[in-house]
């Protein structure tokens, strides 16, 4: 039995340092390089200043706002669409607006109503009317006259009385007095309306007239239309010079003043154009007016070239290009506008990109300091990082 033992304790401490020892071996071997799931951008220069862009539309992107707080009553466009300068949006509901600019539309036609009645006068069927008084009260005055000449014959011959003679010629001025009134009634007839009643008629209706385009205008602050481009196309007969990026509001939401963001974003239908973000430290290296070469983000494969538009000369602080206002400043950048060369490209307004600058064939930087070639190809600013 005692020859049958086993030394179990000395077996496991030997195989407890065999795997120790294979253990240790095997997790030192150095890691193998990893292979990118997308291959960056690399530049197809020799020497060459590499930025991140972000691809917009020649006007900038257009961030449209409401001129009054107000809740959406329809939504006329929608994105992708182009629209032409002066083409309704978006509309807000305003329906105090239109009923007061009703009730203002009735009140001035009745001012050109009473205005076209003074010009109009006089009627004509009212002068017949004055006429035939004046001959009545004319008629009136001579059977008044020949009263009072009978009377005054009378009290000549001692038959009449001075009441009687009183009387008569009394009720001869009464018919002088109203032959008179007939006869100013019948000339203010045929004078027509008086020029004082005319310019009062006409500042009324000046007045009505400027409280109703102020209704007017009140009512088109409720709608929100494309604006005035710059970049109008050479062909005048292409009209639509604007497409809807994007639209933040529905009808039945609520937009305040001043909204919380941009109720509908417009860019013009011209060639895109390119935001390159120039790192401060290249800037020594910079030159502007040179082409460049774009890349889009996971397609390497397909190279876009851009032409140089114009640079912005006030280096700013970077910020990731995430579209936050909270992003994280921690450089500052020199924003350079490029244009796509081909007007036809297929890329979006927001893309981001790998651009390099071609620097090739110069001497010095933008500042008169030499440049230093690079050895190798030079990656993309996304994957250096």
């Amino acid at each position: 039995m005692n020859l049958m033992r086993v030394p179990l304790i000395p077996l496991i401490s030997v195989a407890a340092l065999i795997f120790a020892a294979y253990h240790v071996s095997h997790s030192q071997a150095p890691p193998q390089k990893a292979v990118p799931p997308i291959e960056p951008a690399r530049s197809p220069f020799p020497e060459t200043v590499a930025g991140s862009g972000v691809v917009e539309s020649r006007s900038e992107n257009i961030e449209l706002a409401t001129d009054v707080a107000g809740v959406v009553h329809k939504l006329w466009v929608h994105e992708g669409e182009r629209v032409g300068v002066g083409q309704l949006l978006i509309s807000l509901d305003a329906r105090d607006v239109e009923a007061d600019l009703a009730v203002q539309e009735t009140m001035l036609k009745n001012s050109q109503a009473e205005w076209n009645r003074l010009k109009a006068m006089p009627r004509q069927e009212e002068i017949p009317s004055l006429a035939a008084a004046v001959n009545q009260a004319k008629a009136t005055v001579r059977k008044r006259q020949d009263a009072y000449e009978r009377q005054q014959r009378l009290n000549r011959d001692g038959i009449g009385t001075d009441e009687e003679l009183v009387s008569a010629r009394s009720d001869l001025e009464e018919a002088q007095a109203a032959q008179e009134q007939a006869e100013a009634a019948h000339r203010l007839l045929l004078a027509g309306a008086w020029d004082q009643d005319l310019a009062i008629a006409q500042s009324q209706i000046q007045q009505m007239e400027a409280q109703l385009e102020k209704y007017r205008v009140e009512l088109s602050r409720h709608e929100l239309r494309a604006p005035v481009s710059e970049f109008f196309l050479e062909d005048e007969s292409q009209k639509e010079v604007w497409e809807v990026l994007k639209i933040n509001r529905r009808p039945g939401e609520f937009i305040g003043t001043p909204p919380s963001e941009a109720v509908i974003i417009l860019g013009d239908t011209g060639p895109r154009r390119i935001r390159v973000d120039i790192d401060e430290h290249d800037l020594p290296r910079f030159q502007s007016g040179r082409p460049a070469m774009a890349y889009p983000r996971g397609a390497s494969n397909l190279t876009y070239p851009l032409k140089f538009i114009r640079v912005e000369p006030y280096v700013i602080p970077k910020q990731s290009l995430t579209g936050d206002n909270a992003d994280r400043v921690d450089t500052r950048v020199l924003q350079v506008i490029y244009e796509f060369e081909d007007p036809q490209v297929s890329v979006y307004v927001g893309q981001q990109m790998d651009v390099f600058i071609d620097l090739s064939n110069t001497s010095s930087g933008s500042n008169g300091q030499s440049a230093e070639p690079k050895s190798g190809p030079t990656e993309s600013p996304a994957s250096s990082t």
